[in-house]
Order: structure tokens, then sequence, then C-alpha cells
């Protein structure tokens, strides 16, 4: 995988797909080798800002935004420039012109705590909703970052490029190395695409995102090799280095994808 999207249907012929800032450039990039072939542009919105909503009163602040509110996760609804989406944990996005949103927040700021990204970035962790970055683009297939559970990959689609791969892992092949929830205490924030070892062996797994707690601990996702996340102590660093404790994920893995299917 090169980029995720998130992608929201803003117009009947317009989406806005929502990644990493770091990986804006290299996925328009990407994208512009295909889009030739069909009726359709793409373009870097520098415009636009987002704003999560997310506790026990998400809903209600949601409400305030919106007539309308979406009712079922991925479900999108617009008012004039402004785009609200259900997603993953009861929380919401909404993305807005920037020149709206310093009024937005200014309202919202009376009703509700303001938090940075970090704090985000944990909801969509514990969520189990994995992203890349630029240290972990082209470092793994969609399985391994548990895609499947939200139907982000499609395997009756026609030809797209790593298709073949794809295909043959669901239907022929045996998943080693999907993705874990953990937490772990250290000095030093995880980094997405930081090797993790066991004690038996090295690069047994990648970091994929980490958001840190309030007690020195940090919430993390990684893909891990199965085997090594089931039978022995993962770590940061060398064999040495901080242990992973290994959470549960919010989802429950197909057990057929980790069967041999010949």
């Amino acid at each position: 995988m090169i980029s995720l999207f998130r992608v929201m249907k803003q117009a009947p012929e317009s989406f806005w797909l929502r990644s990493s800032v770091e990986l804006g450039d290299k996925a328009l990039a990407t994208l512009k080798k295909y889009i030739v072939f069909s009726k359709a542009q793409a373009q870097i919105d520098d415009e636009l800002v987002g704003l999560g909503l997310s506790g026990p009163a998400a809903a209600e602040l949601a409400a305030s935004l919106m007539a309308e509110l979406p009712q079922q996760e991925d479900q999108v609804c617009v008012a004039g420039e402004r785009l609200l989406v259900k997603v993953p944990g009861e929380r919401f996005e909404c993305w807005l012109p920037a020149a709206d949103a310093g009024t937005l927040l200014a309202t919202l700021a009376g009703r509700a705590a303001l938090t940075g990204t970090d704090h985000w970035l944990l909801q969509e962790i514990r969520a189990g909703v994995a992203d890349l970055r630029g240290d972990t683009s082209e470092a793994f297939i969609p399985q391994m970052t548990n895609l499947q559970v939200y139907e982000g990959v499609s395997f009756t689609k026609g030809c797209y490029t790593g298709q073949e791969v794809v295909t043959r892992l669901q239907h022929r092949g045996i998943l080693k190395k999907p993705m874990y929830r953990a937490v772990v205490a250290s000095s030093e924030r995880p980094l997405p695409g930081q090797a993790l070892h066991s004690a038996e062996k090295e690069d047994v797994g990648q970091v994929v995102l980490a958001a840190p707690l309030d007690d020195g601990h940090y919430e993390l996702l990684a893909v891990i090799n199965k085997e090594q996340a089931e039978h022995s102590s993962i770590h940061l660093g060398s064999g040495a280095g901080p242990t992973l404790e290994l959470l549960e994920l919010p989802y429950t893995l197909d057990p057929h994808l980790f069967e041999s299917k010949r």
C-alpha cells in the first residue's frame, strides 16, 4: 500500500479523500498515473481542515454543526461546504473550509475540551484503524493492517495494481503478519516503521501508529509475525528494549485468514 484514504462523497460527482499530509504528494502522483484513463481529476485542497468529535457528547456536538447526522459508520452528511462523517468508536469527523474553522472552534470551546491530534490518533488506535506515514508507505499489504474488517479493500473488483497479491492471500494464502494493538512503557515515542524484535528473532514486526498516554506509556498498532506475537515477548529496539503488552482489538479477525486453503 502506498497510501490510505478515508473516501467521503461530497457531491454527486465529487469525493474527498482524507490522507496523511506527509503522503499527500506521493498519493496524488500515484493516482494521476491512472486517473488519465477516466473522466476525472484529482488535486490537493489546502483550504480544508478537519475537526474530530469524540466522547459521550460527540453526537450532541455533531448535531449542533449539522441539521442531519450520519447514523451508521462511514455514512456522510453534507451541508453546504461542510461535511460530517461517522467513524468507528462513536466519533465524527467534520471537514470544512479553513476560513470557517476558527468560528466553529470558538463555538465548540464553550461546550467541549479542545485537545490535540494525538488524542484523536489514540482513538483511531483503540478503534483498530490503521493509517500510513512516509516510513510505512509500501511496507504492508491491506490484510496486514486488518483493512478487510472495514471493507477497506475489495476482493471482487476487477484488475487493479497489486490485485493478484491481495486476492491470492485472501483465497489461497495464509496471513502471517496481522495488525495488533499494544501498550508499551517507553522514554521515547515509537515511530511508524520502527522495527520490533522478539527474544528469538530480529525484525518480527513494525510499528504502524503510536500515541502517548499520560503515564509514560504509549498505545500503538503494529504489524507483527503472528507466531512470534503469540509465543514470545515482543520488544521495541533490541531484545532488551521495552516489552509490548498486547491488548484486545475492538473486532475479531476471520480465522480463515490464518488457515491453509490448499
